[in-house]
């Protein structure tokens, strides 16, 4: 892709099979996201890797509210949600969400976005001292830097300004026919095999988990294995039981994780499915009464 002669002209070294989504996101990550209720085709998961990366706001293309469903549980603990369309004093919400350093989602938004929202669309920070202040419907609002913001779009083919798409990074969350098979297939397995689908997901669940349990146990591997002393590694007490705990989890999931997993699953409920959708269509094929038709010469027809 362009991004690799990118990478190359610019003399940064990178491995062959890389690709961008296992830059700005890692098994633990898209483990967290798919247990706050992210489908798990690649598009969504590329999706999310972008809101979650980019510089700019993100403003989500989500006519199905898949992005907002997920990003409604992952930010769950601080979340503030605005309906610019529904609620008069929207503004004052902003302020305040602004003000405790929370995340803003703002649902709802047509192509034409509220002008009063342009110096906080554009970061137009202001410091004053140690403060940052975004001046806000005639008011100097503080801006903290935890805060986050998020737009969401119910049309499908939106056409936003210029300016709009330069101070917003446009994700697009529309389902995607992967992602609509796995929806309707689980449908059909709720109504049909529900303990069935209740173990996929749950296994779903558990292995998510796992990775998340894994991650977290390398990555305080790695700050003990950094700050320890190269003479005295050997005789660490903590770090080589940090060492062994790490590899007793790793087994441990393994095992835990091999005896059936979620593919195996999916690969049961497909088979199950298929064989209980063609039995259904047999017998209402053979319910239905026979019908004639006289001949005629609309009913002659030649084929190649």
């Amino acid at each position: 892709g362009t991004w690799k002669v990118d990478l190359t002209q610019r003399a940064i070294p990178f491995s062959g099979e890389v690709t961008p989504l296992e830059v700005l996101a890692d098994e633990a990550d898209m483990a967290r996201w798919k247990n706050d209720g992210l489908p798990a085709d690649r598009t969504s998961i590329e999706n999310a890797a972008i809101v979650t990366s980019c510089s700019r706001w993100p403003l989500l293309i989500d006519p199905q509210l898949q992005g907002v469903k997920w990003i409604k549980q992952k930010e769950r603990d601080s979340l503030v949600t605005v309906q610019i369309t529904r609620q008069k004093k929207w503004i004052q919400k902003v302020m305040e969400a602004m003000r405790n350093g929370d995340f803003l989602l703002i649902e709802g938004i047509g192509e034409e976005i509220d002008a009063i929202l342009d110096p906080l669309l554009a970061r137009a920070v202001v410091k004053k001292g140690r403060i940052s202040l975004i001046k806000l419907a005639g008011e100097d609002v503080e801006f903290l830097p935890k805060f986050m913001l998020a737009l969401q779009t119910k049309l499908s083919n939106p056409h936003y300004a210029p300016e709009v798409a330069a101070q917003c990074t446009v994700v697009n969350f529309t389902v995607t026919p992967e992602g609509l098979e796995e929806q309707i297939l689980a449908l059909i397995v709720n109504a049909e095999q529900p303990d069935l689908e209740h173990t996929k997901r749950e296994l779903v669940r558990k292995q998510n988990e796992f990775k998340v349990a894994l991650a977290q146990l390398e990555d305080a591997l790695l700050v003990q294995l950094s700050n320890a002393d190269p003479a005295t590694i050997l005789s660490n007490t903590e770090l080589v039981e940090g060492l062994e705990t790490t590899k007793n989890t790793a087994t441990e999931i393994q095992e835990q994780v091999r005896p059936s997993t979620p593919q195996t699953v999916d690969r049961k409920i497909r088979n199950q499915t298929g064989t209980n959708t063609h039995n259904r269509h047999k017998r209402n094929t053979q319910t239905q009464p026979a019908t004639t038709k006289s001949p005629n010469a609309s009913d002659s027809h030649t084929y190649p």
